[in-house]
């Protein structure tokens, strides 16, 4: 800065008064007697000021002998407050060849540190870290300004081992970033990890499980999974006592690493089935009742089913083929069981069968004979191959249907078809829970359920999905029935 200029009037009295000096002792002397002027700063030497700030410069002051000759003052350099650095401003007076001169540093610096500011939520609470997902911060800087692709990150961890968190993990997160200045800013997020929530158990099953009295309970088990820990272990207790009848608790429970403990309970309810009904014994109208049927045996699959059926008190209906006289035990088997042994045709030839209504009833007396001769036991009940409803035999004898169903009652034969069916007619080795599934669904209450199932040799699977099925129906109360005369027939819609 420049200091001010003197005024005419001050200029005039300080001539005079140099001019008598300079009279009285001569000029040579006077200037090399005489001091030089002096100057002081106003305010510090060194003053430092932020940047962008406004700096006001508290000047100087100048004597020279007994004068005050301040306005005489001349400063240079200007401060730039808009970038830091380091300034000197010269203040400078002179007075008859007298020179002074002094100097004030003043510095502009950058003190203001970046501002970090945290994008999301300071404090977080999950069960698992790795569902934190950074969502970062911006640094803003007075000087730099945007600094965001500058912050850094770090974090420290420790457990918790105290208070309402004990066992929890707390994470916290430092955000930093460094200005060209050298100031640091920084922004901190902290995060706390504890897992209080236990782990799902799901049972393979029902909730709710009937055996019937005496019948042998399968654990079907359970599955547990953890947000956190993933699958866990589960263990089961409690015990079922098939030979009491009651209602039975098995517990499952499962504890995840945190801790965290799950409990499902599946009862189980052991009760006496109902009362079978023998061949020929009126049904109860409005009754929920099951009669298994077989066809196309015998077979070794035969001796699977029968041993099936035996084991849960169940009574069926086997519509067979011709067979060779190795197998006439397992027809005296079918009969002696109290299962009703019915003809399904000669054989399952339908080019052969179905070219005439003759053509399959002399089919039904020879099967009929032969099985009296064989077992003592006389053949009633009927299927047709492919079922009343089928359209092949269209093929071979137009209207054969239409006269066989009509024959065959004139001639004191029941023929049933079926109003479920198992599916183990779509392939050779259906998979077992397949069948379950298909009978399970097709069951209703309210009538006479008659299901359609084969003891052929192919049928592996067949005598495999019994017991489930067998132990379900019972379970809701359905009581299974041997085919007879006295059994409502279960009929299709003739197609031919």
């Amino acid at each position: 800065m420049r200091q001010k200029k003197k005024t005419p009037k001050k200029q005039a009295v300080e001539i005079v008064v140099l001019s008598f000096l300079i009279a009285l002792f001569g000029g040579a002397i006077l200037l090399m007697t005489v001091p030089s002027p002096q100057i002081l700063l106003e305010g510090k030497p060194t003053e430092r000021v932020d940047v962008f700030a406004t700096y006001t410069d508290a000047g100087a002051s100048a004597r020279f002998l007994f004068f005050d000759i301040s306005d005489r003052i001349v400063s240079s350099e200007t401060v730039d407050t808009s970038r830091p650095g380091r300034y000197q401003i010269r203040y400078a007076v002179s007075v008859f060849l007298k020179d002074a001169a002094v100097f004030r540093t003043v510095e502009v610096v950058d003190r203001t540190p970046p501002v970090v500011t945290l994008v999301g939520d300071s404090e977080l609470r999950l069960e698992d870290i790795r569902d934190f997902s950074d969502p970062g911060a911006t640094a803003q800087d007075n000087y730099d300004g945007d600094l965001s692709s500058s912050v850094t990150l770090s974090h420290t961890e420790k457990k918790i081992e105290k208070g309402e968190d004990a066992g929890g993990t707390e994470y916290t997160y430092t955000y930093s970033v460094l200005d060209s200045s050298g100031n640091t800013g920084f922004a901190t997020r902290r995060v706390l990890v504890l897992d209080k929530t236990p782990p799902v158990i799901t049972l393979r099953g029902e909730e709710t499980v009937t055996v019937m009295l005496g019948q042998p309970y399968e654990e079907q088990g359970a599955a547990a999974e953890d947000a956190v820990s993933g699958e866990v272990e589960v263990s089961v207790s409690g015990s079922v006592d098939t030979g009491t009848e009651g209602e039975y608790a098995v517990r499952y429970t499962a504890e995840d690493e945190a801790g965290n403990t799950a409990e499902v309970i599946r009862k189980v309810r052991v009760k006496k089935p109902l009362p079978a009904v023998s061949q020929g014994q009126p049904l109860t109208p409005g009754g929920s009742y099951v009669a298994l049927t077989f066809d196309d045996g015998p077979s070794g699959n035969t001796t699977a089913v029968l041993d099936v059926l035996q084991k849960y008190g169940v009574k069926a209906t086997f519509f067979i083929l011709n067979y060779s006289e190795s197998q006439i035990p397992l027809l005296k088997r079918i009969v002696n069981e109290g299962h009703t042994l019915a003809i399904h045709s000669y054989s399952h030839d339908y080019s052969a069968i179905y070219t005439s209504a003759d053509a399959y009833m002399n089919g039904v007396y020879t099967m009929r004979d032969k099985i009296l001769r064989d077992t003592g036991y006389s053949a009633t009940i009927l299927r047709f191959p492919g079922g009343s409803s089928n359209t092949v035999s269209r093929s071979y004898c137009s209207g054969v249907m239409t006269r066989l169903a009509k024959r065959t009652a004139e001639e004191g034969y029941t023929y049933f078809d079926w109003n479920v069916d198992s599916g183990d007619a779509d392939g050779n080795c259906m998979s077992k829970d397949y069948l379950v599934k298909n009978v399970k669904n097709g069951l209703r209450q309210g009538r006479v359920n008659v299901v359609l199932m084969h003891d052929a040799a192919p049928k592996t699977t067949t005598p495999q999905a019994l017991p489930e099925i067998i132990a379900d129906a019972q379970a809701k109360g359905y009581t299974f029935i041997p085919l007879s005369s006295s059994v409502p027939p279960v009929h299709h819609g003739i197609n031919n």
